[in-house]
C-alpha cells in the first residue's frame, strides 16, 4: 500500500484502491485479530487510503462500511 501510494506520489499518476475486503482482515485469518502486525497493517491501509484519488467497491456494504468506519467517500 505505501509503495503504491509512494509511486503515484512521485509519478504524478493517481493512487485509485478497488476495494474487494479489507487487507488486515486477510492478513488476520493467518496471524490472528490481535498481532501487532494485522494493528500496523489496519492503520496504514486506513491512512494511506484515505489519501486515495479514488475507491472502487465491489458491493453496496463494502461502500457503505467505508464511509461509516474509516471516513472514505
Amino acid at each position: 500500500m505505501v509503495v503504491c501510494w509512494l509511486y503515484c506520489l512521485f509519478s504524478s499518476t493517481r493512487f485509485v484502491v478497488d476495494w474487494h475486503n479489507y487487507g488486515y482482515s486477510i492478513l488476520a485469518l493467518s496471524l490472528g485479530s490481535h498481532h501487532r502486525f494485522v494493528s500496523i497493517y489496519r492503520f496504514i491501509e486506513r491512512k494511506f487510503c484515505q489519501n486515495a484519488h479514488a475507491h472502487l467497491c465491489v458491493t453496496k456494504a463494502m461502500k457503505d462500511d467505508l464511509m461509516n468506519n474509516w471516513n472514505i467517500k
